[in-house]
């Protein structure tokens, strides 16, 4: 490829979920002479049709199958993306299915092809730290355009009882500042962590999952409180803060989700602090 182009790893499937959680895919690639014939679904395909190529997560159809991911330009035959995204949130996402049916695939065009388990080129810690805190200041960027609105919500809003704008009001002012306080200390906390990864600082590194937990529940509690400030006004179609509200929820989805993140904190811990006889009275 030359020039800029759009490229998404296509992992999910209707029967595994999410690879994270361990198990074989079930799209298969089957070898034919010096190529593979790869058929199977993917789901929640983010980019669909706008991919310039797609890095489809699939098994071998070998005695003990290996696992990679096979690269597939979206023109292809054999390839359909079906529009089935019809989501909550981050609806220009076009995270739609997409459709595999025998797509020929050159032996060249495989990355990382390993048994189960084994080492995944490109999937390294550093990698995941980069793609937590990536989509967490993605999160935080909505958080900020919510609060941005708020912010001339109160300025232009001026009851006739009041006879000045909500901005005024002390109580609003401290909710708003209530607000940015709580994502500013998150994007400190994501910039310091992208710095170190950057910096080659293993701490970092672990640092990142949390980044990610803490800040995509400041950008949650943000707009949750931008709503509840605003009522029947914040949650109108008229206005963006139902949509800002709408794509922020989606922080949850993406992986390590918070389960992962606190359970890898959580043996982290308790490995750093080994166990002291408990003492009694």
């Amino acid at each position: 490829m030359q020039g800029p182009a759009l490229v998404n790893a296509l992992r999910v499937e209707p029967e595994l979920g999410t690879p994270s959680r361990g198990g074989l895919p079930a799209t298969l690639a089957r070898r034919d002479g010096d190529h593979w014939l790869l058929s199977g679904r993917k789901i929640y395909s983010t980019g669909g049709a706008g991919l310039s190529r797609m890095l489809v997560y699939a098994r071998t159809d070998e005695e003990s199958p290996r696992v990679g991911s096979f690269i597939v330009r979206p023109e292809q035959d054999g390839v359909v993306v079906q529009e089935t995204w019809d989501h909550l949130g981050l609806r220009a996402s076009r995270s739609d299915d997409v459709h595999l049916e025998d797509v020929v695939v050159s032996l060249g065009d495989v990355v990382g092809l390993n048994e189960p388990g084994g080492p995944r080129p490109g999937l390294d810690a550093v990698f995941g730290a980069w793609n937590a805190l990536g989509l967490t200041s993605l999160y935080l960027g909505v958080a900020d355009a919510a609060t941005t609105w708020l912010a001339g919500f109160l300025h232009d809003r001026t009851p006739t009882s009041l006879g000045a704008s909500l901005a005024t009001l002390p109580r609003f002012q401290a909710a708003i500042g209530e607000i940015e306080s709580s994502l500013r200390v998150a994007h400190r906390v994501v910039e310091c962590a992208a710095d170190g990864v950057d910096a080659g600082d293993a701490t970092a590194l672990a640092d990142a999952g949390p980044a990610k937990l803490n800040g995509n529940r400041a950008a949650i509690n943000a707009v949750e409180q931008a709503l509840a400030l605003t009522g029947n006004h914040g949650l109108s179609r008229a206005n963006p803060l139902e949509r800002h509200y709408r794509d922020v929820l989606c922080s949850r989805v993406h992986v390590p989700q918070d389960d992962q993140i606190v359970t890898a904190a959580g043996r982290s811990a308790l490995d750093r602090h080994p166990h002291a006889p408990f003492q009694k009275g």
